[in-house]
């Protein structure tokens, strides 16, 4: 049986038990680098993706950036994550723009988010962004919610930073069966010798157990990074690299989950300046 019949076969067998109750929108991992860092990014510069993390990260854009970013979980090609991203400077603070998608012709969730972020009192950064939801299942059809994401992030001295974001703080629903998942994240992040950034994250979502995440990023030289991490409650390991070439970011992740298998993350994005500290 080929690997396409097989996925197929698993996915309408899942949808077939639990309908409707099958959504999840869960916070997936954006980009490459997110994904190879244990998901620990809280606390994490990041460029236009933040959107979908934590949008108070949106203050590291210098710049018009733009970003694209697919993943293939578990090899399942017939279950395709992708994501588009888009940001700029607006007076004083940052403004963006995103869509993703998750499934395939039988079930699909599109998102769509709108989010800006600021300074406050000159050194904390806060963001927000309003998340539009539409969910398809073949034969049965379709639901649609919207929520609202709050980030924070402040920079606590020699190189330390402390990220927190709440998904769905509005507590929205699909329907009267199925909340929209809500997931409070804090995270600290420590940059160790201009080469080496390191990061601890706790995550819990209102229907699983508190997930410890951790991860680091090594920059031995200028263009070339190494990445790895390793979420707890899971027993994943991740690990990727990224290349910056002139005004863009191409990188790479590999998520190993002990029963799941292989998770395949490839990202790239382009800014006019450059967009995020390491």
């Amino acid at each position: 049986m080929g690997h396409g019949l097989k996925n197929t076969l698993f996915i309408s067998l899942f949808l077939l038990k639990n309908g409707p109750s099958a959504a999840s929108f869960d916070a997936y991992p954006a980009g490459a680098r997110e994904m190879s860092m244990g998901m620990a990014a809280a606390a994490v510069g990041a460029g236009s993706e933040a959107l979908f993390g934590n949008p108070a990260s949106l203050l590291h854009v210098q710049g018009l950036h733009v970003h694209l970013s697919v993943c293939h979980p578990f090899a399942m090609n017939d279950l395709v994550y992708q994501n588009a991203s888009a940001a700029i400077p607006v007076c004083r603070g940052i403004v963006g723009i995103g869509f993703q998608s998750m499934g395939c012709t039988l079930y699909q969730e599109r998102t769509w988010v709108i989010g800006a972020a600021g300074t406050v009192a000159g050194r904390f950064r806060c963001g927000a962004a309003l998340r539009l939801l539409r969910l398809r299942i073949e034969r049965y059809g379709e639901a649609a919610s919207s929520c609202i994401d709050f980030g924070a992030l402040v920079g606590i001295g020699a190189g330390l930073s402390l990220g927190v974001s709440c998904h769905n703080a509005t507590r929205a629903r699909l329907n009267d069966e199925q909340p929209v998942p809500r997931t409070l994240q804090i995270g600290l992040s420590k940059m160790l010798f201009n080469t080496l950034l390191v990061t601890i994250q706790v995550a819990k979502d209102d229907a699983f157990p508190i997930e410890i995440r951790a991860g680091a990023e090594f920059n031995p030289i200028r263009p070339l990074f190494f990445r790895f991490g390793f979420v707890h409650q899971s027993s994943c390991f991740c690990f990727g690299i990224g290349l910056r070439l002139g005004s863009c970011d191409y990188d790479y992740a590999l998520n190993v989950h002990p029963v799941l298998g292989l998770t395949h993350q490839a990202s790239i994005s382009w800014s006019v300046l450059k967009k995020r500290d390491h």
